[in-house]
């Protein structure tokens, strides 16, 4: 994706001076067998009282039923809060749009906003993509606010791309090309608009959880992030926060984490300060092999064999032209493999 998302606000003008930091959580699903991504944002949003609005600039177009709020669901069923934080929490439910949440075994309490997808969250498409507007006017409460929410039934190849590569008919085999370019903040990369919009207003980032989900069998090739964990995700108790894993209950499915940590410095007197950053890329390739066509093989061996057979039987001129006809369709089916042309249908 040769586009970028952008975090900015716009300050409370009482707290101008006391600037926002979050902690952004993505979670990427990769179906190669359905191919409309499916993607999560989270925010941890710290000193929320000097916000007035929050923006979430999306690089391409959706609609309200694109967006599903996850805030509501971490609430109502705490195992699945658990899964996301990667921790015991513990949820206190008010009949407000707030609830308490605490990361237990660590000094971490924090609210979760239940905002009205159709009546709070102002969705403007512009000439690049949609904007969200999150308002904070009604969340003045200085402990920090998170927000989850997920990007569903993105159209194909417009987040991560499909490449079927050339099929081998001896085998049977496809290859098919998984990568994906995500960027946000990417000054270079946002169109001008939005840039002119956020300004100086980048949110400044604190931390970046980064979760890659794909099937087991897809081949890990490359990421242009080295250090990468990995572990195999708990599908059934998934379950309940993708409904998508119902159809993947049976299949092991790797949890790839990338993330990127704002540095401490230590100053002359001793002091530590934080070293925020405001913007992430990451690229990932990946490969996927399976079998679409087995008979093929089979239906070579035995015309290989039956060819073989007759050729004992006929004399030479025969022998001549039959070759010539399986010479040529040996050609026309081995051509995308000679190493001569292989770069070209190898190209990604």
């Amino acid at each position: 994706m040769n586009s970028s998302f952008a975090i900015w606000h716009e300050p409370r003008v009482e707290h101008v001076e006391q600037k926002p930091y979050i902690d952004l959580h993505i979670n990427l699903w990769i179906d190669e067998h359905k191919k409309d991504d499916i993607i999560d944002f989270g925010f941890m949003i710290n000193n929320p009282t000097s916000i007035s609005k929050f923006y979430f600039f999306i690089p391409f177009e959706i609609e309200s039923g694109n967006i599903e709020l996850l805030t509501e669901l971490l609430v109502e069923k705490p195992k699945l809060a658990n899964l996301v934080f990667n921790r015991d929490v513990e949820v206190t439910k008010t009949p407000s749009q707030i609830h308490n949440v605490k990361i237990k075994g660590v000094d971490k309490e924090f609210y979760t906003i239940r905002y009205n997808l159709l009546k709070e969250i102002n969705k403007t498409n512009l000439e690049h993509g949609s904007l969200l507007e999150f308002n904070f006017d009604a969340h003045l409460n200085s402990k920090p606010k998170y927000i989850r929410f997920r990007i569903k039934e993105i159209k194909e190849n417009t987040i991560v791309v499909y490449k079927e590569r050339a099929v081998s008919y001896l085998s049977g085999v496809s290859n098919t090309l998984v990568h994906f370019e995500i960027n946000v903040n990417e000054y270079r990369k946002l169109p001008s608009d939005v840039n002119q919009h956020a300004k100086d207003l980048f949110v400044d980032i604190n931390r970046i959880d980064m979760f890659v989900m794909t099937d087991i069998k897809m081949e890990y090739m490359f990421s242009s992030i080295e250090e990468v964990e990995s572990r195999l995700l708990e599908t059934k108790e998934w379950m309940e926060y993708n409904s998508r894993l119902e159809n993947q209950k049976d299949t092991n499915i790797l949890a790839y984490q990338y993330t990127k940590q704002a540095k401490k410095e230590k100053l002359e007197d001793d002091k530590e300060i934080v070293k925020y950053f405001q913007n992430f890329t990451i690229f990932n390739k990946f490969n996927h092999e399976k079998v679409k066509s087995p008979w093929i093989a089979f239906f070579v061996i035995f015309f290989i064999g039956f060819t073989g057979s007759l050729l004992s039987t006929i004399n030479t001129t025969a022998i001549f032209i039959i070759s010539a006809i399986f010479g040529g369709m040996i050609m026309f089916f081995m051509y995308p493999y000679f190493p001569f042309i292989k770069n070209k249908v190898y190209k990604s």
